[in-house]
């Protein structure tokens, strides 16, 4: 019965097709290099029960001493379509054995998120991924979980594994693997992706190497699998985001038909957890190594991944479009080191002597892809996704859906389902598994260190040729390089010569393997911290000389919080000028406010607190503005007593505070003064005429004192004349009163008493003139020449 389980997954204590329910004896035949039995494969002649194209699995799961439970599992779960995988038992799995349960039926089921997980699909560098149902979506999914106890050993993990998510949910693309979401539950990360039910490029092509008699696939398919594959690099790209590990396993081609035809343009870019965003520069595989796929990196890649951009990745999708053709990479060799070297140093295997029949302009293409300098290759996915459909159409359409062919007896194809990310290992020559290179140990969020010269390139090899085994010899010129370079290093930082010192390290870090690595990343610790404060110090300077003196405190302020520079002198210093200037800015921004709302008093004081901040007790901008409010309180001050004086009908004092008012500076020519100095000018002018008047009355001087009142009455009826209705009316009745005391002296000289007696009471009635001495006088007289007469 084992001989017939059609799944590479396979758990003897779980297969739900072969209906196993305990621990089954080995296979006797076929077994694996690891001793776990050999699986065929759908449609296999070993299998007497070959999986139909048009039917999905229907699952039936039994758990050891427990009911078994089949179609009433999805009902439980109310799901009504059926699953594109069988279901495992994943009670021993110790990874998941804290994620909540579900109650599907009788089944007890790990959760993520309220996801119920159903079997494991791989292994990964940061964790498993797991098949689940995504209840409310009601779609397939992909979870992927992080260990534990690397999450609780390493928080920057974490904080990765969350990075990684975002930046790939950011990138969106028919063409890539879809992020759903990523979240916590119960202490597990985990990550919600789209489930792509197909093959993955590589066992594609081996299927078709195995069953056909050909190197590798036809040009139009290999043109149709690199546009879909480019349209999702092209949309990575177009988010500032670098995938690092193109190749041929990495594309996932999706069923069209399950188990009998394939979709080729609508394959998908998976495997963005490499991915590096090149504005944050953030490197979501550790910050110790970087990965990559000898054969496919570029040199520039193997040599510093930090370093590589969009050109990298299409040298590596030009190395997988090269792999598809030919059935092997462009770089071969014994070792990773022989790849790697080939590929910084060897010119590739020519296309057209593995592929005779290719066409002209796809030659052309792949060989600018995999040119030696990233200037010389396309610029980014987008450029050559053009250069692919140009392609594309000059080869002819390929075939939407590719029919799989028949299988050859003895030979396994490939199992559909999720196609893990594996490395082929039927080539020993062409090495393609992920290797693990030493990088810098420093933080991520450093600056980029300067790129490696030519030498690097060897350097790199020979890090990786002592991973994949090693020497005495090599591990003591590893040892004796690392600390030489560390030296060098530590010399610069007692020189303050940060970037050489980072230069130093950085080379250091290349020869850090099998080596103490507490020293290096001590110094790199200093190093960041020391490059930092200046930095920060720089910045806050640059800041000072701009006058943008908000940034230059929190600048400042950085420098000074980093650990052991609380104390550095400059930074203090800045500070302290900086606050200083802040403090200033404010206040004196407060007092312009009140001087533009003219509210004078106020800006005075606050012109005077500006300049109690140390320093600027005699700011130029300060005196003026504390000036320019004083004479404007002193010209108020003078301009309201002039006022108040004509009100009170004092015209010598408001003419003095008037004149007083226009002397201010700044204020010759006011209109307000202008105005009150007329006024008061105006009400002098008529005193000095009704006084007149009044006296040339006393003096018997009628008729000049009449045409005295007359001159009054016109300064009074002047437009803006200050002068009282009751002092007009005096004046006005004035000119009435001296023409009645006129009539009356001429009335006494002609000795009619009784006319001048008259003429007295007449003007005795006028307001203003009831008691005058000299009406009194002329009355006497004409009482007495009455009393004569």
């Amino acid at each position: 019965m084992l001989a017939s389980c059609r799944f590479t997954d396979y758990n003897p204590a779980s297969c739900v097709e072969c209906g196993a329910n305990g621990v089954r004896p080995e296979r006797r035949a076929g077994l694996r290099e690891n001793g776990k039995p050999a699986m065929s494969a759908p449609g296999n002649p070993a299998s007497p029960n070959p999986l139909p194209g048009d039917s999905p699995y229907a699952p039936t799961l039994r758990f050891p001493n427990r009911p078994q439970a089949g179609s009433d599992l999805l009902s439980a779960l109310d799901w009504d379509a059926p699953l594109s995988r069988p279901v495992e038992d994943l009670s021993p799995d110790k990874l998941i054995r804290d994620a909540p349960r579900i109650q599907a039926g009788p089944a007890s089921l790990p959760s993520l998120g309220g996801i119920p997980l159903l079997a494991r699909l791989g292994q990964g560098g940061m964790g498993a991924v797991y098949f689940g149902l995504h209840l409310r979506l009601r779609r397939e999914v992909a979870v992927k979980v992080l260990p534990f106890h690397l999450a609780m050993q390493q928080p920057e993990l974490v904080k990765r594994f969350f990075r990684e998510a975002q930046m790939a949910a950011r990138v969106q693309s028919p063409h890539l693997v879809g992020v759903l979401d990523v979240n916590e539950d119960h202490g597990l990360h985990y990550l919600v992706m789209e489930y792509v039910h197909g093959l993955s490029g590589g066992a594609y092509l081996r299927m078709r190497q195995q069953q056909e008699s050909r190197r590798g696939l036809p040009e139009a398919d290999v043109l149709a699998i690199g546009c879909a594959a480019c349209e999702g690099l092209a949309a990575a790209h177009a988010q500032n985001v670098v995938h690092r590990d193109v190749k041929v396993e990495n594309i996932l081609i999706p069923w069209a038909d399950p188990g009998r035809t394939l979709n080729l343009p609508a394959a998908k870019l998976a495997d963005l957890g490499l991915g590096r965003s090149e504005e944050a520069g953030h490197t979501l595989t550790g910050t110790q190594a970087t990965l990559g796929t000898p054969g496919y990196m570029a040199p520039e890649q193997a040599s510093d991944a930090r370093h590589a951009g969009p050109p990298a990745d299409v040298f590596s999708l030009g190395a997988t479009l090269f792999a598809l053709l030919t059935g092997q990479a462009p770089f071969t060799g014994s070792s990773a080191f022989e790849v790697l070297l080939a590929t910084a140093q060897k010119p590739h295997i020519p296309l057209r002597q593995l592929c005779p029949d290719v066409s002209p302009a796809t030659e052309a293409l792949i060989e600018r892809c995999l040119q030696k300098s990233p200037e010389m290759r396309y610029r980014d996915g987008s450029e050559l996704l053009a250069a692919l459909h140009e392609c594309a159409s000059g080869v002819g359409p390929a075939q939407t859906q590719s029919p799989l062919p028949t299988p050859i007896t003895g030979r396994p194809a490939p199992t559909p389902g999720y196609a893990p990310v594996q490395t082929p290992t039927h080539r020993p020559a062409t090495p393609v598994a992920p290797v693990v290179t030493p990088a810098s140990s420093a933080p991520t969020h450093v600056a980029p260190l300067t790129p490696a010269r030519r030498g690097g390139w060897k350097i790199a090899c020979a890090s990786i040729l002592l991973l994949a085994g090693g020497v005495g010899g090599g591990w003591c010129y590893l040892r004796q390089q690392h600390h030489f370079f560390l030296d060098a290093a530590e010399r610069a930082m007692s020189e303050q010569d940060w970037t050489t010192a980072r230069r130093e390290c950085e080379r250091a870090s290349r020869f850090s393997l099998f080596q103490d690595t507490r020293r290096a990343e001590a110094l790199f610790a200093e190093i960041e911290r020391l490059a930092a404060h200046e930095k920060a110090v720089s910045a806050g300077r640059k800041f000072a000389q701009d006058g943008r003196w908000k940034e230059a405190e929190a600048a400042f302020l950085q420098a000074l919080e980093i650990p052991g520079r609380a104390d550095d002198r400059r930074a203090q210093d800045g500070l302290e000028e900086a606050r200083r200037q802040i403090a200033f800015q404010e206040r004196l921004a407060h007092a312009e406010t009140s001087s533009l709302a003219q509210n004078w008093s106020e800006a005075k004081k606050l012109y005077t607190y500006a300049m109690e901040v140390p320093g600027f007790e005699a700011d130029a901008r300060a005196l003026a503005g504390r000036r320019k409010a004083e004479q404007a309180l002193e010209f108020g001050e003078a301009l309201k007593r002039a006022r108040g004086a004509i009100e009170a009908g004092l015209w010598d004092d408001a003419l003095a505070a008037a004149q007083t008012a226009q002397a201010v500076s700044g204020y010759e020519q006011d209109p307000a003064a202008n105005a009150v100095l007329a006024q008061a000018r105006n009400g002098a002018a008529f005193e000095l005429a009704r006084a007149s008047a009044l006296k040339l009355l006393e003096e018997r001087q009628f008729q000049r004192a009449a045409d005295t009142f007359d001159e009054a009455r016109a300064l009074a009826g002047q437009p803006n004349s200050p002068v009282s209705r009751d002092a007009l009316a005096l004046v006005v009745n004035g000119k009435t009163f001296a023409s009645l005391l006129q009539d009356t002296e001429i009335h006494l000289r002609a000795e009619k008493w009784s006319d001048a007696q008259t003429a007295l009471k007449s003007a005795s009635a006028l307001s203003g003139f009831a008691a005058n001495p000299v009406a009194t006088r002329l009355g006497e007289r004409a009482r007495n020449g009455a009393l004569f007469a």
